[in-house]
């Protein structure tokens, strides 16, 4: 339901200082991958009762924000 109305590839800007893998999200299994991406691995994790939603991106970003903050920082 988190995700009702999404297309089914959407962009979600994201900065990887850390590694979330979904190979280890998968041993859990009280929590499910709601979405995810070869690339950027998993973004939107739930409690599969429905409790607990993990956003692992930033979907508050504007689309440049992140390139912005990378190359202010640079």
């Amino acid at each position: 339901p988190i995700v009702r109305g999404f297309d089914d590839v959407f962009n979600a800007p994201h900065s990887r200082y850390a590694e979330v893998r979904g190979t280890d999200i998968q041993t859990v299994s009280e929590l499910e991958i709601v979405a995810d991406s070869e690339r950027a691995g998993p973004y939107i994790i739930a409690r599969k009762d429905g409790r607990q939603l993990f956003v692992t991106g930033h979907s508050e970003y504007e689309p440049r924000c992140l390139l912005d903050e990378y190359e202010r920082d640079l």
